[in-house]
């Protein structure tokens, strides 16, 4: 059995909800979830939460990159969220 290696903090606002270990962002991912985040607050969307899943988490908790981030969100769709 291989343990993911601790991940250093990087960026205090993402950790990962169900484990205390937190990943580390590129600068484009910090940007994308900055967009996410900001839109949410702009559009007084309080109720929305949107949640990373899929490879990305995984490729993140083992230390690698990923350029394929899945989203969803608990109460619209996608395109709603966008338009």
């Amino acid at each position: 059995l291989v343990r993911p290696k601790k991940i250093p903090v990087v960026n205090r606002l993402y950790k990962t909800m169900s484990h205390p270990q937190l990943v580390r962002l590129t600068p484009k991912e910090e940007q994308i979830f900055e967009v996410l985040t900001g839109t949410i607050k702009r559009y007084q969307l309080g109720g929305t939460i949107v949640r990373v899943a899929g490879g990305w988490v995984r490729d993140k908790l083992l230390g690698r990159e990923s350029h394929d981030i899945d989203l969803a969100l608990n109460n619209c769709t996608g395109k709603n969220f966008a338009e």
